[in-house]
């Protein structure tokens, strides 16, 4: 840990130097708004993704840290903060108006070819965005780093959702499966990926369709998540609320249950929600443990 340390965060300790330095980028671009300032920051501290794209999100969030802390004060925000946007979403319905919602029943077989397109960054992000925020259980929130979204479509008609972002800070049953330790985890961790949502569509009811979209949104991910952040990924990993689901379709799909969540989440600080979830992992590489655990 660094000398004069005065926080930690993403594991990453902050001295009373780069305190002071971060405090004199607000004072000179005040004026810029609180995007700009993190940008600016994000350089200063070389919080850079492999893709060469800044971390700024994150840098937001340790901005926000640092100011309810009292560390320091940021200038006031150009638009109002909603981080799931669920004001900007509620009365947006004229993209929804445009989807069928005529039911699609049988079997996978029978509605075969299925469409699986990568969406972040594209014209249909909107879309996903949409039908996530109205029509999943835990509606819609920005998904802060690296991320992939996908829609899953049949003769041009949404089927599913799917998304995938960082993994999970500290999970004690992931940590003792892969079985390495806090310095591994934290050099390695980058290479795990989280499931952050799947949605399949209420009036869709097509038999085996849930395990079917996520074999293959897994044979094609890996690929995409180098092609986007030039990086590999080694393991998968989900989380499933039993209160809500049963988790078939990952069982079906051979992913492995290693226990259950302490209820607890994260956004700026950990608090306990009291929502136990199962966790499911699903290795990419047969030598995920290796490649997880060298510290080369």
């Amino acid at each position: 840990m660094k000398k004069n340390t005065i926080i930690v965060f993403r594991n990453r300790a902050f001295s009373q130097k780069e305190l002071q330095q971060m405090k004199q980028i607000i004072q000179i671009h005040w004026n810029r708004g609180r995007t700009h300032i993190s940008k600016i920051i994000s350089q200063h501290l070389n919080w850079i993704q492999p893709n060469g794209q800044l971390k700024d999100q994150v840098c937001r969030l340790l901005l926000l840290k640092l100011e309810k802390e009292g560390y320091i004060e940021l200038p006031p925000r150009k638009k109002s903060a909603n981080n799931d946007r669920r004001a900007y979403y509620r009365n947006r319905t004229e993209v929804l108006n445009k989807i069928s919602i005529q039911p699609i029943t049988g079997s996978v077989e029978q509605i075969k070819p299925i469409e699986l397109r990568q969406v972040r960054k594209t014209s249909d992000e909107f879309l996903w965005n949409e039908l996530v925020y109205k029509y999943h259980y835990l509606s819609y929130r920005i998904i802060v780093g690296s991320h992939l979204k996908y829609i899953a479509f049949y003769k041009g008609r949404p089927l599913a959702c799917l998304a995938w972002g960082a993994a999970i800070w500290a999970l004690q049953c992931r940590d003792q499966f892969i079985g390495w330790t806090h310095n591994q985890r934290k050099k390695k961790l980058k290479f795990v990926v989280n499931q952050t949502r799947y949605l399949i569509l209420p009036w869709i009811n097509v038999k085996n369709l849930a395990s079917h979209l996520l074999s293959i949104n897994i044979k094609r991910l890996l690929s995409d998540w180098i092609q986007i952040y030039a990086q590999p990924i080694y393991l998968i990993e989900t989380f499933v609320d039993r209160s809500k689901f049963c988790g078939t379709c990952y069982m079906a799909s051979n992913w492995i249950y290693v226990g259950q969540t302490k209820g607890y989440s994260k956004q700026i600080n950990f608090y306990y929600h009291g929502k136990v979830k199962d966790i499911y992992l699903y290795p990419l590489d047969s030598k995920f443990r290796e490649k997880l655990i060298e510290t080369a």
